[in-house]
């Protein structure tokens, strides 16, 4: 039989989990303002979507699915840090 794992409720998490989102919406905006085309993938994109996204060249993919967002990304060299 397999130990469970406690779950503890702390309402900090959601604070931390709002503030990044916000933060990543400010630096798409600062990407977009820099030139930068963004495509946002939604909760209903695919992995086809992705690569063909990825495959055309796009500068900037933006998965909106806040549950298992892939985290693979590339800096491009004149995109704020």
């Amino acid at each position: 039989m397999a130990a469970r794992i406690p779950h503890h409720h702390d309402p900090g998490v959601a604070i931390f989990e709002e503030r990044g989102f916000q933060h990543e919406a400010a630096y798409l905006a600062r990407l977009q303002d820099r030139g930068f085309e963004i495509l946002a993938i939604d909760d209903d994109g695919t992995p086809d979507d992705t690569e063909a996204a990825m495959r055309s060249g796009i500068p900037v993919i933006n998965w909106r699915d806040r549950r298992s967002s892939p985290r693979r990304q590339e800096n491009p060299d004149n995109a704020p840090a």
